[in-house]
């Protein structure tokens, strides 16, 4: 088990055989060769909109990369965009890039941000993860 803190929530989440520090900014998953299919995506998407706390969506959104491991730019810009506060969106998109099946795209994800220290961030860590 780690812990994987934000300043919006605690969690505790099995990784099996993943290992993430998000403070660290450190993920290491297998290669993203298959990226997952769009209807499970949506299956997960409409678990996402039931849950009412942000808390919550965070815990299931993040459970969920890990337990996958692969998506597509465009399904982990639909994630970040059903999070409410830019902290953990800002968190959801650093873990997710190591997940990213199409990370030459990741770009994309860093435009759906509106504050400008939060895309320099992002893009420093991805900057680093090259």
């Amino acid at each position: 088990m780690q812990k994987i803190t934000t300043t919006m929530m605690f969690t505790w989440v099995c990784l099996l055989g993943l290992e993430l520090s998000i403070n660290g900014t450190q993920a290491y998953a297998q290669d993203c060769k298959q990226p997952l299919s769009q209807s499970i995506f949506n299956q997960h998407k409409q678990q996402l909109k039931q849950e009412s706390f942000e808390e919550d969506r965070m815990k299931m959104a993040t459970t969920f990369l890990q337990q996958k491991r692969c998506m597509k730019v465009s399904q982990i810009k639909t994630v970040i965009q059903m999070l409410n506060f830019e902290d953990n969106q800002l968190t959801f998109a650093k873990m997710a890039y190591k997940f990213a099946h199409d990370p030459e795209n990741y770009q994309q994800v860093v435009a759906i941000f509106t504050e400008a220290p939060t895309r320099k961030t992002l893009t420093r860590y991805i900057n680093k993860q090259k």
